[in-house]
C-alpha cells in the first residue's frame, strides 16, 4: 500500500479522520490513534468543538447547588437555603461546610438574643482559667449530661467564650445539626440546637431525636417534656419566624423557625 501522498513510499498507517494511507513521516499519532498531518487543523477544530459542547451540557445539567458562587450568595442572603445548598452541595469540602454552618449559627444566635431584651447578662468574672456563674443564670444541667446522650453524634469543641462563659459549638456526623453549649462544665447556662429538615429522610429522622433528646436532658424531671416538644416542633414547622416558647421551674425554651432551620434554645428565665 502506497502513501496517498507520496505514491514513490510505502504507507505505514492509516489516517482515522480520513482514512487514506500515509507514510511515517507524514502521520501524526493522537490519544492512540493516527492522523495525517493535512488533516490535523480538522481534527483539533473538531475536538476543540466537542469539548466545547460537553462543557455547555455539562454546565447546563449541573445541580444549583454544586456552583460554589451560588450557595455562597444564598448563604449570605438567604441563610436557610444556603445552608441547604451548602450541605447538598459535592463540590464544597466538609470542613468548609461545618465551618460556615457554625458561622451562620452564631449569627443566628447573635440576631436572636440581640432581639431579646430579657437576655442581658452581667459580666462574668474569669479566675485561674475557670468561668463563675452566678447561680441564677444555671440551668442545673452539666456538659456531660447534655453529652452523654448527644455524645455519638456531636463533635463539640470549645470556641469564642461569650460574656465571659466557656462556649463549646459542632455538628452532627450528618452536618445537619447545630449544637450551642454556654456555661461552665459542671452546670451551664444555655444551650441551643439548630436543625434543618429537608426532604432526606434519614437526616430528618435523626434530626427529630436529636431535638427530643436534647429536651429530654434539660428537663429530666419535666413529664410532659416529649409530648410538649413533639407539638411545639409542629408549630414551629408550620409557623416560620413565629417564636414558640414556655417556661419550666426557672427555665427559659425558645423555638423558632428561619426558613426551615428550627432553631432551639434553653436558658435561665431570670
Amino acid at each position: 500500500m502506497k502513501c496517498s501522498k507520496y505514491p514513490d513510499r510505502e504507507a505505514s498507517g492509516v489516517c482515522s479522520y480520513s482514512g487514506k494511507p500515509f507514510c511515517e513521516e507524514e502521520l501524526v499519532e493522537i490519544d492512540g490513534k493516527l492522523y495525517g498531518k493535512d488533516y490535523l487543523h480538522i481534527v483539533k477544530s473538531e475536538n476543540d468543538f466537542d469539548n466545547e459542547l460537553a462543557n455547555k451540557r455539562r454546565l447546563s445539567t449541573a445541580k444549583w447547588y454544586d456552583n460554589k458562587a451560588v450557595v455562597g450568595i444564598l448563604i449570605f442572603f438567604f441563610f436557610p437555603v444556603g445552608l441547604y445548598a451548602l450541605w447538598k452541595s459535592n463540590t464544597i469540602s466538609k470542613g468548609w461546610k461545618v465551618g460556615w454552618s457554625l458561622i451562620v449559627l452564631a449569627l443566628v444566635i447573635g440576631v436572636w438574643n440581640s432581639d431579646d431584651p430579657n437576655n442581658q447578662k452581667p459580666v462574668q468574672s474569669v479566675t485561674n482559667n475557670s468561668v463563675i456563674n452566678s447561680a441564677e443564670n444555671q440551668l442545673g444541667v452539666s456538659y456531660s449530661q447534655m453529652m452523654n446522650k448527644l455524645s455519638s453524634d456531636f463533635e463539640l469543641e470549645e470556641s469564642e467564650p461569650v460574656n465571659g462563659e466557656l462556649r463549646f459549638m459542632g455538628t452532627s456526623s450528618s452536618g445537619a445539626a447545630l449544637l450551642e453549649i454556654i456555661g461552665a462544665k459542671e452546670n451551664i447556662s444555655k444551650a441551643t440546637l439548630a436543625v434543618g429538615f429537608t426532604e432526606n429522610q434519614k437526616a430528618n429522622t435523626d434530626n427529630l431525636r436529636y431535638f427530643l433528646e436534647f429536651i429530654g436532658a434539660l428537663f429530666p424531671d419535666w413529664d410532659n417534656a416529649g409530648n410538649w416538644a413533639a407539638d411545639a416542633l409542629i408549630k414551629a414547622k408550620n409557623s416560620p419566624n413565629q417564636p414558640i416558647e414556655n417556661f419550666v421551674n426557672d427555665k427559659k425554651i425558645k423555638i423558632i423557625n428561619y426558613g426551615g432551620l428550627i432553631t432551639t434554645t434553653v436558658e435561665s428565665r431570670n
